[in-house]
């Protein structure tokens, strides 16, 4: 025979005879063709055969065999399969997996180089793809693990003659084909700790160990344990490669612990090293800048770098012992620039100098030098102050908040189960750690020294220790400044000037973050200027800083920083500083409560958001001490922020609490916080609450000369009288109408608001909607979206108790539209009920029950109060749409609508509108 059959089993099965193709159509042909072919030469008994394609064959399965093999012969293949009812056999071919079967067998007996690497050219790809056949299984598990076994084979090779890149490329898809075993794990992660990627080789061992416990209940083998304590430690034997030079290390610490977490970090310190030839971490105590500067040298070494040094500052406190110790280090012959220059110069230098802050100046005139007189060197500080030299690339470090989040519940699991074995980050456990990493600023020597803690205290005592403010006495078997958090701070507190201290001693009293106007206006440096320190605190990393120039810095003591700074002695007096720090709230309060209904609403509400704190704080140092004025004004600032907030509660709380104070009433400020009662106690659904603070309020804005205040207090009294006496509200109404043309223009909306309800009770329909249509365009010319909305809805209302539910549904549309940037969540409640009312009114039964589920809901979810919602139109409407529906409908419909979130629910009122047919013209 002089043809020869090539049969490929790696990937899809194909066969051919001289380069022809001979087709395969169909799963049967294919399976049919790749058992002839693994037992290529060997006849295969029918039944057997049988057995070997159908795990159970039917009884038409020789019939069916038979005529396979009889199209494939006439396809092509009839001079090499040979037989009939006995059996089959393959002959005069060449099968790829028996050749890889082959070669990897007679590797792995020489364990030569050149064998091993022709057997892993002879790896294709995946077997018999496609083939389901029950023969396959045991033909994948056989060369899977040859395959393995070459791998590993010739990993150890690569890996003795440092070859990573090779081994990099193979091993990943072998240890992915073979997750229980730990063999291509262990190489796989030697390869990797010696490429300098340490952290990705920690995170192969430990995924494979997590995996083996969650499949198995196993843990690693005692090798792979000891191989992943000596990547932590960077054991030579384990990550210097044999046979190629990757640089050299002096001074460089080997750290016992592994790194978690902060890969973007990582990648910011290797970007700035590109850029720069001087980099400083920079950061409070604690934050891991040494830590996060040893382990970025792990991936440099051998790439960028072809040395490294280390020299630790902590121990020298003067600039001459700087430059002797690292002479010493480097083995310069003098005590020198110019000596220790020429020892760090070439090509390829890297000096890491850590903890500078206490001899910064120093340390700066060093670093000047040995960049000018080394073109080859590089410099990475870490320090909690910048050097300030030309060239200096700043990294600030921070605590990990926010989307560093994650890392920090990872780094207190990671040393909690170091302290307590067998320790797992349970759902009943995070949100207690999550807490723990909130109160403790995201810190990571905080996190450390608390997860150690675990040998002796649970979580929940872990939180009551910390909250109870035993923050600073942690401790770790460390000494020295990293210590304890009292020591790291104390550190850096040794190096303040007097100034510096007792601002610090100052700041510790706020409650929160604050901007530095704030700082500026409330603490108080008889011989200094309060920026300039603040600024100084700022760089020697003690004040934290946040947010950015566009939306403005803010400032503020982490929770270490703040109790160690309530400690130190004060040269102000703490009750007068906290009089200032009320009167300059207040005052704040004054001027963002005159922006927060206009075009800057959305800015002066984030900024009530970002005071809170210290608004609060402010507040209840003003009532305790008696100040009634102070107290009065600081509430009646935020009302109506509490308002919209739906503080509803809080809010009538702090003002009734300010308003009983002993005191002479102040006419202005009492009748802004009684205004703000008013519309807190009304939109709380208390009626005649609500009345009663506009009785008591009017006289009171007549008194203060407002004409706004007094406007509002004349139209809300009108609506009152108009209940009994419509007639009588609308002759008083008309007060309110002659102050119009001096009132602020935020207000002349909520006026024609008030106006308009006089003519509900008056039966008026047409001047209802008049002073609504006017009132909603007052509003949105002054940019109060609150007015607006409240008008839009109003209309909507009038509109649904004429029969005009269609016009009403596209009113409320726009109310939507008009309340989404406020965020006002109880306005968009009272929306969402009109909505519901609405569409059960167009015969949209099912989406009304929908949203009248959504509404209860809801509305008891955020404290709107059912009697602000459930009016007799309500009830009405909701009776008529269970009437018109089955009881299994309304229920289904109902349930639906109170899974809804409020987003969902206003959704699904525009998808109803949207989807209503034209009007007719």
């Amino acid at each position: 025979m002089s043809t020869i059959a090539r049969v490929r089993l790696f990937g899809r099965v194909a066969v051919s005879v001289d380069d022809t193709p001979i087709p395969l159509r169909g799963a049967v042909p294919a399976a049919i063709v790749a058992r002839l072919a693994v037992s290529a030469g060997e006849q295969i008994p029918v039944d057997e055969f049988a057995d070997d394609l159908w795990s159970s064959p039917p009884p038409t399965a020789a019939g069916t065999l038979r005529a396979n093999i009889s199209r494939l012969r006439s396809a092509g293949l009839g001079d090499h399969i040979v037989g009939g009812r006995g059996g089959y056999t393959l002959t005069g071919s060449r099968v790829d997996v028996l050749e890889f079967r082959d070669r990897a067998g007679f590797a792995l007996s020489t364990r030569e180089r050149s064998d091993l690497e022709s057997a892993e050219a002879a790896w294709l790809g995946e077997p018999f793809r496609g083939v389901a056949a029950p023969f396959v299984a045991a033909w994948v598990e056989e060369l899977q693990a040859l395959r393995r076994r070459v791998a590993e084979a010739l990993a150890e090779l690569r890996l003795e003659s440092g070859e990573l890149d090779a081994v990099l490329a193979a091993l990943p898809d072998v240890a992915r084909a073979h997750p229980d075993h730990e063999e291509p794990v262990r190489l796989l992660a030697t390869a990797l700790a010696r490429a300098g990627r340490t952290t990705d080789a920690l995170e192969a061992i430990d995924g494979f160990a997590e995996r083996l416990r969650e499949t198995q209940g196993l843990d690693v083998s005692p090798a792979l344990a000891a191989a992943r304590l000596s990547i932590v430690r960077r054991d030579p034997e384990v990550v210097a490669p044999v046979g190629r030079e990757r640089g050299i290390q002096f001074g460089v610490p080997l750290p016992i612990t592994r790194f978690v977490g902060r890969r973007s970090a990582l990648e910011l310190v290797a970007a700035a090293r590109r850029e720069s030839r001087l980099v400083t971490l920079t950061g409070p105590g604690g934050v891991g800048k040494s830590r996060l500067a040893v382990e970025s040298l792990a991936e440099s070494l051998g790439t960028i770098d072809s040395a490294q040094w280390l020299l630790e500052l902590a121990s020298y406190g003067s600039g001459e012992q700087v430059v002797h110790a690292l002479s010493e280090l480097v083995g310069a012959t003098n005590a020198t620039v110019e000596s220790i220059a020429q020892q760090l110069s070439g090509r390829g230098a890297l000096l890491v100098i850590d903890n500078a802050e206490h001899v910064l100046p120093d340390v700066a005139a060093l670093v000047s030098g040995l960049l000018a007189a080394s073109p080859g060197l590089s410099v990475l500080v870490t320090s909690r102050e910048p050097l300030r030299i030309p060239g200096e690339r700043l990294l600030p470090i921070a605590p990990m908040l926010g989307d560093d989040a994650p890392d920090a519940i990872a780094l207190f699991a990671e040393r909690a189960a170091d302290a307590l074995p067998g320790f797992e980050l349970t759902d009943a456990a995070l949100p207690l750690v999550r807490h723990l990493s909130r109160l403790l600023d995201g810190l990571p020597l905080a996190l450390e020294l608390t997860a150690a803690r675990l040998d002796v205290m649970d979580l929940s005592e872990l939180v009551r220790s910390i909250e109870s403010e035993e923050l600073l006495t942690l401790r770790g078997p460390a000494a020295g400044r990293h210590g304890s958090l009292a020591n790291t701070i104390e550190w850096s507190a040794r190096m303040l000037r007097p100034a510096e201290l007792e601002l610090l001693a100052q700041l510790g009293n706020f409650s929160g973050s604050v901007s530095l106007d704030a700082i500026a206006g409330i603490c108080s440096l008889p011989d200094d200027d309060v920026r300039e320190v603040a600024a100084v605190l700022a760089q020697k990393s003690l004040l934290a800083v946040e947010g950015g120039v566009v939306r403005g810095r803010r400032y503020r003591l982490l929770e270490s920083v703040k109790l160690y700074a309530r400690q130190l002695p004060a040269a102000d007096d703490r009750g007068q500083w906290r009089r200032r720090h009320s009167l300059w709230f207040a005052d704040s309060a004054d001027a963002l409560e005159s922006r927060v209904r206009g075009a800057e609403s959305a800015r002066a509400h984030e900024q009530f958001e970002a005071d809170r704190s210290e608004l609060l704080a402010a507040l209840s140092f003003a009532i305790a001490s008696g100040d009634r004025d102070t107290a009065v004004r600081l509430a009646g600032a935020q009302s109506w922020h509490w308002f919209l907030r739906g503080a509803m509660a809080e809010g009538k709380r702090w003002i009734d609490t300010a308003l009983a104070l002993p005191g002479e009433e102040h006419p202005l400020f009492d009748a802004r916080a009684i205004w703000g009662a008013v519309m807190i106690v009304y939109r709380s659904g208390d009626k005649f609450g609500g009345e009663a603070y506009a009785r008591r309020g009017l006289p009171l804005a007549e008194r203060s000369g407002d004409p706004t205040l007094t406007a509002l207090f004349v139209a809300c009294n009108a609506m009152w009288d108009s209940e009994a006496d419509p007639a009588g509200g609308l002759r008083r109404m008309r007060r309110a109408e002659e102050l119009l043309d001096q009132v602020q223009p935020w207000a002349v909306s909520e006026v024609l608001t008030f106006r308009s309800i006089c003519h509900i009770y008056a039966k008026k329909l047409a001047e209802t909607m008049r002073d609504l249509q006017e009132a909603l365009e007052s509003a949105l010319a002054a940019h109060n979206a609150w007015a607006a909305g409240s008008a839009s809805w109003r209309l909507a209302h009038i509109l649904i108790a004429t029969s005009r539910e269609r016009d009403a549904l596209e009113q409320l549309v726009q109310c939507f539209d008009l309340l989404a940037p406020q965020g006002d969540v109880l306005a968009a409640i009272l929306a969402l009920h009109a909505a519901a009312i609405a569409v059960s009114g167009i015969e949209r039964q099912r989406d009304g029950a929908r949203l009248f589920g959504a509404v209860d809901r809801l509305g008891a979810a955020y404290g709107f109060p059912r009697a602000a919602i459930n009016d007799e139109m309500h009830e009405r409407h909701r009776t008529r749409t269970k009437q018109s529906l089955t009881a299994a409908e309304w229920n289904a419909c109902y349930r639906e609508g109170a899974a809804l979130s409020l987003d969902e629910a206003v959704s699904l009122v525009r998808a109803v509108a949207a989807s209503l047919p034209p009007r007719r013209r």
